[in-house]
């Protein structure tokens, strides 16, 4: 490969050695064709290899165009379209260029990045969603095109592979009022019917005490402060992943280090990406003592500002600086069952949390996430027979768990 001297904006790969060797004896034999770009402040943005080649061939003389630039992501978007236009690129290398550029413009409509990189715009949606899903940009209700204009982002789309899951896909759309704005299989319109069924009475107002199970509504630093010190044997949560939700590491493992018994544990699922947030966060009041992971069966994603692909979570556990040891030999890892989302977007299979419940604590003994989401650690916990505590901000995932919560203390199964 041809390294060049970091000068300028180079944004794309560099030329192989053939490629490099075939575009020197061209300039030699035809001279510059193409100008080189240059932004205002003499920053060069295309032409990073016709320049060296120039140097090499004693070129002093070649054409060359100023182009003004309002920002640096500006700058970026025009150095990939001018690059894209000439350069035979992979599809992962256009994939990668498309991430880049979504990190840049995240509100700009799929259509609108396609041009520039010369991509369709549902190669533009893939690759966002995957950056969605990982918390790599964020989920905007509304993007711009490239006539100006903005538009909602997406609107419903229903697939259907053949009449069977069209059949089950109206019978589904028959029991909602109105659709997210995605596209959706027969499958996932027939989760929204179950949580629609699981969320019918709407947002919660208060809190909700249920059999051996106690919810709390409200932010975990506030309501954390109700729960009895050294009260828990368990707390196993799954925060939120995202650098906005980074600050709440810390309150976690203050709450951690005060209701933790000294034989308890604090294990958490943590988004890969946030791992250094997390493990600094958790420290700051508790010990480390062991990193696991949760295999993701049959699911992987894509970290494209990585280059990864990535086939698990990790799993973080965190105890109290003066911990007795743990009660089991319990594993660090764990295989997940595969995507279990009935209930909520962000919904957790049951079965991880399950394991770590019925290993390390016994029936009746206090089992907390103030992380509540959905539920699922609940469900796990009451179907176990222990004592279980909720906190959760949010009043819709609160009625949501609250719903399942309640089947799960009848007995009838709430689904995992």
């Amino acid at each position: 490969m041809i390294t060049l001297p970091d000068s300028g904006l180079q944004l794309m790969p560099d030329l192989s050695e053939a490629e490099y060797t075939a575009l020197r004896e061209s300039l030699r034999e035809h001279g510059v064709l193409v100008p080189l770009v240059y932004d205002e402040r003499g920053a060069l943005l295309d032409g990073h290899h016709r320049l060296r080649a120039c140097g090499e061939l004693g070129i002093a003389n070649y054409p060359s165009e100023v182009v003004p630039c309002a920002d640096d992501a500006e700058r970026r978007t025009l150095a990939r379209a001018l690059n894209c236009q000439r350069r035979h690129l992979t599809q992962e290398q256009r994939r990668g260029l498309i991430a880049d550029q979504l990190c840049d413009t995240p509100d700009w409509a799929d259509n609108r990045i396609a041009a520039v990189v010369g991509v369709s715009d549902h190669t533009v949606a893939a690759v966002r969603a995957e950056l969605e899903a990982t918390s790599q940009i964020a989920k905007l209700a509304d993007r711009e095109g490239g006539d100006g204009k903005v538009r909602p982002a997406r609107r419903p789309l229903v697939i259907a592979k053949d009449s069977r899951d069209r059949g089950r896909a109206l019978a589904a759309l028959a029991e909602l009022d109105e659709l997210p704005p995605r596209a959706l299989d027969a499958r996932g319109l027939e989760n929204l019917v179950r949580k629609a069924g699981y969320t019918a009475a709407g947002a919660a107002e208060g809190d909700a005490a249920m059999g051996t199970a106690t919810l709390l509504l409200g932010d975990l630093r506030e309501r954390g402060r109700e729960i009895a010190d050294a009260s828990i044997d368990l707390l196993f949560t799954d925060p939120p992943y995202s650098q906005e939700a980074d600050h709440l590491w810390p309150a976690l493992s203050e709450l951690g280090a005060r209701v933790l018994k000294p034989n308890g544990l604090l294990i958490a699922y943590c988004g890969n990406t946030s791992l250094p947030a997390a493990l600094d966060g958790l420290r700051a009041h508790l010990r480390f003592w062991i990193a696991g992971s949760q295999f993701l069966a049959g699911a992987e994603c894509r970290l494209w500002t990585k280059q990864m692909w990535v086939h698990s979570r990790p799993l973080l556990f965190f105890v109290r600086h003066d911990f007795t040891g743990p009660r089991a030999w319990v594993e660090n890892t764990y295989m997940s069952e595969g995507e279990q989302k009935d209930a909520h977007p962000w919904q957790q299979s049951i079965g991880c949390g399950r394991y770590y419940i019925e290993r390390l604590t016994e029936r009746g003994e206090f089992v907390l996430d103030p992380f509540l989401g959905s539920g699922t650690t609940g469900v796990a916990a009451v179907e176990l027979g222990r004592q279980f505590i909720g906190i959760e901000v949010d009043p819709e995932a609160f009625a949501t768990a609250q719903a399942r919560l309640a089947q799960a203390e009848l007995g009838q199964g709430a689904p995992a």
